[in-house]
């Protein structure tokens, strides 16, 4: 029997190196070679490696000292669970690993992070727990306890000082709590300076060697539903606040450091993609993702391929960020080229701790269109007391039960005001410059959304109502969890209507509705 499972919901997830830096073969579908799991030790005590100080090769001349990554290897918590996955991007593969210490499950607050060799450090969330995963070994080992409990938005991340390797951490949840673990002596150090602000969710943070200066750093975006982003000067042991992010952070954000440049997914139910160039202290928005945050997110750098990865949390789906193209793609599930019309597809897996994944597909037609899942609906030069209507007829032609959300609304309005035969608008319109005003059609078209069960463009008694409103009111996104099954067919269907009253305000304008409709193997997304 195949079960389907949100692989990263609410975790975060690590790319790793095995020492291989040639360029990941993207169409080698092999297995990734893994040890069979061993028993994990139940403590610090049992250690094999506990004399070893691993992290990574020291580097002084050019400042990268540890957790630098050779190739594209994801490990992942799954959030409320013991489990523990791999993901090869070479491979388009994910394999089971050996459980967390103690079948412990993880919850908010979990985090992870690489030292650059042989070893993944782990905080469970909502405890004081601390882990060391043996990449080579498949198994965990339990290490000294963390000064505090851990909550939403906790991180840890490998820095240096100019002599030593170190694991920095931030305790979430809204405190203030920054802990310094020494890995040689396996200790926790309290007594660093504190930041200013609250950590909370969707905080995160990056190590950073600055040449110029010279200096030793870790950014930190705070979140919380702040914009806060402060620096740590690990040599002088003290906080800078630098330029504000240019969005508010909070659950579902995520941060990444590539070269000058730390790139920041916005939050939840948010596309915002932005980039902090270190050098100038600047904030730039570069191109929006393809779909909204959602809680468990997060973004990992692939060197070999110089590329970001967006792992959507609760699902399997990736996308892949192009630097030098400032554009985004999806990653394909392995057998499915180019994935079709879905922009999310997903796993499922046996019920054995080292058997890969099996890929199901999932392939989305939107109105007979293979691979289009954006879809527009305009209304122009609607008339006070005219109505419309409008249907999407969506197939599931993949070989995967799936589930329809709607992602990525936006709504356009524009005046196409015409001075020639547009005057009563004037006389009505302070404002009749798309620039400036923009239309007002907008905000007096009333609609109505809804899953057209029956297909007669009526909002039928019985039929799900998504939304019923204003269009300029409508919501970013909707997780419907509408089941689509294989070779199944849906309907969803939009009617307009503008009041009798409305004045001549709306002469000539039109309003376009955007929006991404997404097949993705599991609800609740």
């Amino acid at each position: 029997m195949v079960a389907v499972v949100a692989l990263v919901a609410l975790a975060v997830v690590v790319l790793v190196g095995d020492g291989d830096t040639s360029m990941v073969d993207q169409s080698d579908t092999r297995t990734p070679s893994l040890p069979e799991p061993t028993p994990v030790s139940a403590s610090e005590a049992e250690d094999p490696e506990q004399e070893e100080t691993s992290g990574g090769s020291i580097e002084v001349s050019s400042g990268a000292p540890c957790g630098a990554l050779a190739t594209c290897d994801v490990y992942a918590f799954q959030d409320g669970a013991s489990a523990f996955w791999m993901h090869n991007y070479g491979d388009h593969a994910w394999v089971s690993l050996a459980g967390t210490p103690s079948s412990g499950t993880t919850a908010p607050g979990s985090s992870l992070c690489y030292d650059g060799g042989k070893y993944v450090y782990a905080f469970q969330g909502g405890t004081t727990a601390f882990w060391r995963y043996d990449i080579e070994a498949n198994t965990w080992f339990v290490l000294a306890a963390a000064p505090g409990v851990t909550g939403d938005g906790a991180s840890l991340t490998f820095g240096y000082d100019g002599v030593t390797c170190a694991i920095y951490a931030t305790q979430g949840g809204g405190a203030h709590g920054f802990w310094r673990y020494d890995i040689a002596g396996k200790t926790w150090t309290i007594t660093l300076a504190q930041p200013g602000v609250g950590i909370g969710a969707g905080g995160s943070m990056c190590y950073h060697y600055d040449a110029a200066a010279p200096g030793h750093y870790i950014h930190v975006i705070c979140g919380g539903g702040t914009n806060s982003f402060l620096r740590y000067d690990i040599g002088a042991d003290s906080w800078d606040k630098l330029a504000d992010v240019s969005a508010n952070i909070d659950a579902g954000s995520s941060s990444v450091l590539v070269g000058d440049c730390i790139f920041v997914a916005q939050e939840t139910g948010a596309t915002k993609f932005l980039c902090y160039s270190i050098s100038t202290g600047y904030w730039s928005e570069m191109t929006a993702m393809p779909v909204g945050m959602v809680a468990g997110s997060c973004l990992s750098y692939c060197p070999a391929l110089e590329q970001i990865f967006l792992s959507r949390g609760g699902v399997a789906t990736y996308y892949s960020y192009i630097i030098s193209s400032n554009s985004w793609m999806v990653v394909p599930p392995p057998g499915t080229g180019t994935g079709g019309g879905s922009d999310d597809s997903d796993y499922g897996y046996g019920g054995d701790d080292d058997v890969p994944f099996i890929p199901g597909t999932l392939n989305l037609e939107v109105d007979g269109n293979d691979g289009v899942n954006t879809v527009k609906f305009t209304v122009i030069g609607a008339n006070p007391g005219q109505s419309g209507a409008g249907t999407w007829t969506l197939v599931n032609s993949g070989t995967t039960d799936g589930y329809i959300d709607l992602e990525s609304i936006s709504v356009t309005n524009s005046e196409n005001y015409d001075a020639a035969t547009d005057e009563a608008e004037a006389a009505g319109d302070d404002d009749t410059s798309d620039a400036t005003g923009g239309g007002e059609l907008g905000d007096n078209l009333d609609v109505v959304l809804f899953v057209d069960t029956s297909n007669d463009g009526v909002a039928d008694a019985g039929e799900t109502v998504i939304y019923a409103g204003k269009l300029d009111d409508i919501a970013v996104s909707y997780d419907l969890n509408l089941p689509l099954a294989v070779g199944g067919t849906t309907y969803i269907s939009l009617t307009w209507s503008v009041d009798i009253l409305v004045g001549n305000t709306i002469m000539g304008d039109s309003a376009t509705l955007n929006m991404s409709i997404e097949l993705s193997e599991t609800s609740g997304q």
